[in-house]
């Protein structure tokens, strides 16, 4: 674990996901970002498919005779804060003075690595004085871009959750549902009051006590978050999920999280003969390597991943494969398979993606968006021709299939890919008199551009072809000679 008793100003908020959601909680926990795998809306300035903010799933506020936290952040004392690495839990504690009372506070946050659409958070007060005392738990979509394209509060009809949106992103790329449901304890026969109006604004459960001094009040709220690319209807089914949570119950879930964290940790890294501090990074790793990723995921690494920098906008590129796959199809090959099912998903896209550029075959884009179709901004120029990415793929389904030893993905899923790429790489060389060569390519050295027969794309075609045969030969196919012939003549400089 890791614990902070000084938020500074520069600190990066912490980082709180199970691959599906995403969190970044800062000093206040009732607030924070949100991202969610497979929503994407259109960035503002290069007009192409980029990661977009959801609305905050586990939000809310804390009133003490009257003011709010929300109103007056500035009374706020921050206690301490520490991330549980063995279990994706995030406990902040701090004090909030208002009005002759200090509420002495713990916010308890985790995203369930069992039912992956679902957010938990348990804010637990104790006050010093007797007081009125309101806990909120909202949904809050205050400030993001996109619109709500359905809202639905409790008078609206029966419903089964305390509320839940459809909300679209900017340019209409996308779309998710979010659903909540709150309990509270400490106090029996509380009824919250809930928002009933509005559109844009957070939907909201407030209880409201007469709080007196050392006993403590819980406020627990699960939330269940949907991408509209893994359900046509996904308000209508976050309530669903959300509901199925609430059955399962928070102390339940909070338990097969770690569970599963537990079993994530079988696999952990232990480094012999380094310095302790070595250990703690590697541990940081795993952790949020494991974070990023779950057998869940729609499209490829999660929210806050390797590619939320920009100018990758949050999208699947060549690093995915090539730097987080690896240690993944060892550690969980579950979510390793999920990967290779989203590029497997995008193989379509993948051959539009040749012909568009002239090619046979498959040629996977340098920055993959929802559907596999090349989101690059149309500026970097030089990475249009940065093209080993399809090499980088197919090895790693071919890692896949070698871990695995599962032949019916090597039939399905491996074979497609490594063929497909393998056409690619026959229409993409020129034959000259030293054999077989690439031209106007941009190398993994990106300050290079434009040049032919880059050392690291010519080699991976060749492994890439030798991988490609040796699984025909398995599996039962022709291997065509061309393939044979380029493998052997491929030109290294």
């Amino acid at each position: 674990s890791s614990t902070i008793k000084e938020h500074k100003a520069d600190m990066a908020p912490a980082y709180v996901a199970n691959g599906l959601v995403g969190l970044r909680i800062g000093k206040n926990p009732l607030g924070g970002t949100a991202l969610l795998n497979g929503y994407m809306g259109l960035q503002e300035t290069e007009r192409v498919e980029a990661y977009d903010y959801v609305p905050y799933p586990v939000s809310g506020d804390i009133r003490l005779n009257g003011l709010s936290l929300a109103s007056r952040p500035d009374l706020l004392a921050f206690r301490d804060q520490t991330l549980d690495f063995a279990t994706g839990e995030l406990l902040t504690r701090f004090d909030f003075s208002a009005n002759g009372v200090t509420a002495h506070t713990e916010v308890l946050t985790f995203c369930s690595r069992s039912m992956p659409t679902l957010t938990l958070q348990e804010i637990r007060v104790r006050v010093d004085k007797p007081c009125s005392l309101v806990l909120r738990a909202q949904v809050d979509p205050t400030g993001l871009r996109g619109r709500c394209l359905h809202r639905q509060a409790p008078n609206q009809g029966w419903t089964i959750a305390e509320g839940s949106l459809h909300w679209e992103s900017a340019g209409g790329l996308a779309s998710c549902g979010v659903a909540y449901l709150t309990q509270f304890l400490g106090v029996e026969g509380v009824t919250p009051r809930r928002d009933f109006w509005g559109h844009e604004s957070a939907l909201f459960s407030d209880y409201t006590v007469e709080a007196k001094p050392g006993q403590p009040y819980v406020l627990r709220q699960l939330t269940s978050l949907v991408p509209n690319i893994m359900h046509a209807a996904p308000d209508h089914e976050a309530i669903r999920l959300v509901r199925t949570g609430f059955h399962r119950g928070f102390d339940n879930l909070r338990a097969d999280n770690r569970t599963a964290w537990a079993e994530l940790w079988k696999s952990r890294v232990n480094l012999v003969g380094a310095e302790e501090r070595w250990q703690r990074i590697a541990d940081s790793a795993f952790y949020y390597l494991h974070s990023s990723v779950h057998p869940s995921n729609p499209c490829s690494v999660g929210p806050w991943g390797v590619g939320i920098r920009m100018p990758y906008m949050g999208h699947v590129f060549w690093d995915c494969e090539t730097f987080t796959y690896p240690p993944v199809v060892l550690t969980a090959p579950e979510a390793a398979r999920a990967m290779m099912d989203y590029r497997f998903k995008c193989l379509p896209a993948a051959r539009n993606n040749a012909a568009l550029n002239g090619y046979r075959g498959c040629q996977f884009p340098w920055q993959s968006g929802r559907n596999g179709d090349e989101s690059l901004a149309s500026w970097a120029s030089a990475i249009f021709i940065e093209q080993h990415v399809s090499m980088d793929v197919a090895f790693a389904f071919a890692q896949y299939a070698h871990a695995s030893g599962d032949e019916l993905f090597m039939r399905q899923q491996a074979w497609p890919v490594l063929e497909g790429v393998s056409q690619w790489i026959a229409s993409r060389v020129v034959e000259t008199g030293r054999g077989y060569e690439i031209h106007n390519v941009t190398g993994i050295d990106e300050s290079i551009e434009n040049i032919n027969n880059n050392g690291y794309i010519n080699t991976a075609a060749i492994v890439i072809l030798r991988e490609t045969m040796d699984l025909a030969r398995r599996l039962g196919y022709a291997v065509l000679p061309r393939w044979a012939d380029i493998e052997k003549r491929m030109f290294i400089p």
